[in-house]
């Protein structure tokens, strides 16, 4: 990770200061925006800015990170103020993380993601994640790179490469479900302890509103549900099975009982009948769990039946609640 984000940073920064020669170049300043933060109380929004400063006047000084923020009534206010302090523009172009605070409402995450929309110099590449404190992870000093956000982009990939979890949390990915009328989406979940930042699984979003958090054997998991899960390492304790390919259907009844229905056929190492049998009790722990903590379907059965059976959209498109509300779901693993 520390030479992906080495590099990362080489050719930001050799960009940038390509063409800064002669006088021009005795006072010139640079301001990389490599993170945004955002939190609320509910009034105003709070903005945190991780900005990389260059400084050409002395090419042989390391670029040096600070952290600013202000409050408003809007982002485009917040990110004014801050503005307001710096010698010149801040350059957004670069910005890798959108960091999220769990307590956001859905009105700011809206806001959020329009803003970033309609603001065009903020690459739609970048990571959008969920963190109790947005201002606490982006102030904690990076161990390996001149930004906490180039970190936190490479502990991304490198645990989607190591688990098999896709994250699908770059923000022209979220947009696109949002946009799509999907109402259930997820964010990398960090947290931050002694030993330091971490991916501590999935947060789960349903219409813009945070609705539970998912350690990264309950993640796994969920990803299965989903059918998100396509290839990696499933976690169950101390047991690790190894998943090399896997098939998923989904089935519903809705005649004397209501039942969601979701069929697996895997592959990998140690999958056999006992790995099987866990994996569906882990399944439908994880499916009864989250319906009674948070009342709302938090794995999107309804966008994927209606993928799937026209009628089911047809029946449900008004009572879809009422049907998820006393519905079983079952889980049927074969190898």
């Amino acid at each position: 990770m520390k030479k992906t984000v080495c590099l990362i940073l080489i050719a930001v920064l050799s960009a940038l200061l390509c063409g800064c020669s002669g006088e021009n170049a005795k006072s010139d300043r640079r301001y990389i925006v490599s993170s945004l933060g955002f939190s609320t109380d509910g009034a105003l929004i709070n903005v945190f800015a991780e900005i990389i400063i260059v400084n050409s006047e002395d090419p042989e000084s390391s670029p040096e990170t600070k952290l600013f923020s202000a409050a408003a009534q809007s982002i485009s206010g917040a990110l004014d103020k801050i503005g307001s302090s710096l010698e010149k523009p801040m350059l957004l172009n670069h910005c890798a993380v959108i960091a999220v605070g769990e307590k956001m409402t859905p009105y700011w995450f809206s806001e959020i993601c329009d803003y970033c929309f309609n603001e065009n110099r903020i690459t739609m590449s970048a990571y959008m994640i969920s963190v109790e404190d947005p201002y606490e992870l982006l102030s904690e000093k990076s161990p390996s790179s001149a930004a906490k956000g180039y970190d936190i982009m490479g502990m991304i990939e490198q645990q989607s490469e190591r688990t098999g979890l896709s994250y699908s949390s770059r923000y022209f990915e979220v947009e696109a479900v949002r946009e799509s009328g999907k109402k259930t989406f997820t964010l990398p979940h960090f947290v931050i302890s002694e030993s330091g930042t971490s991916v501590d699984g999935l947060s789960v979003f349903r219409e813009d509103r945070l609705i539970a958090n998912l350690n990264n054997e309950d993640s796994g998991c969920y990803a299965v549900i989903t059918g998100e899960f396509k290839k990696g390492t499933l976690r169950f304790g101390a047991e690790e099975y190894h998943l090399r390919s896997r098939k998923v259907d989904y089935l519903y009844s809705d005649g004397n009982e209501n039942k969601i229905v979701l069929r697996l056929r895997l592959s990998g190492d140690g999958f056999d009948g006992t790995a099987c049998e866990r994996l569906e009790k882990n399944l439908e722990s994880l499916y009864d769990r989250l319906k009674s903590e948070t009342g709302k379907d938090a794995f999107g059965f309804y966008d994927i039946l209606s993928v799937k059976y026209s009628e089911f959209e047809d029946k449900y498109q008004s009572g879809y609640e009422e049907f998820f509300a006393s519905a079983d779901f079952v889980a049927e693993c074969k190898s």
